[in-house]
């Protein structure tokens, strides 16, 4: 049977099921049927169709550590995880293990700058601003304030 992976942009999808390819150690590089999904961990939905088989078969993605080393995932037994499950593949015993500890502590320092650059760029309440309009004033003229609400004496403008 030939599944469809509907995507990693997906995000709340009740009705998907989501199958989360983890490796230890972390950082491999996620190949399922030739695509790269990105450094593991990383959550893929499954059509919902998988729901109703027993198993699902993983064996197309494979976990490829920067060192060369390779494993292969197995199979999901889906009636014994409904909501969804996830896999987490040991490196095989094979020379090359620091350069992959190493390698996953990169990918988990870029992870971090990530989310903290993402942080960066969301405004805090300090950086949010209100356009008011002073009551009373008849002239239009509108006030910036770096708030969420306007100050007494002031109203929304829209």
């Amino acid at each position: 049977m030939s599944l469809v992976l509907a995507g990693v942009a997906a995000v709340g999808c009740a009705s998907k099921y989501p199958v989360t390819f983890d490796s230890y150690p972390q950082g491999a590089t996620l190949v399922c049927n030739g695509t790269n999904w990105g450094y593991t961990p990383k959550t893929l939905y499954y059509d919902e169709k998988v729901k109703k088989e027993t198993s699902l078969s993983l064996s197309s993605c494979s976990a490829n550590w920067s060192s060369g080393a390779r494993q292969y995932y197995g199979t999901v037994p889906i009636d014994q995880f409904p909501n969804g499950v996830q896999q987490t593949l040991q490196r095989p015993d094979v020379p090359g293990f620091q350069q992959d500890a190493e390698f996953a502590l990169k990918v988990q320092q870029l992870n971090i700058q990530k989310q903290q650059a993402q942080a960066a760029q969301q405004p805090t309440y300090s950086q949010q601003t209100v356009s008011c309009k002073k009551s009373f004033d008849i002239s239009g003229q509108i006030y910036q304030f770096s708030q969420m609400f306007c100050p007494p004496g002031y109203y929304a403008a829209f």
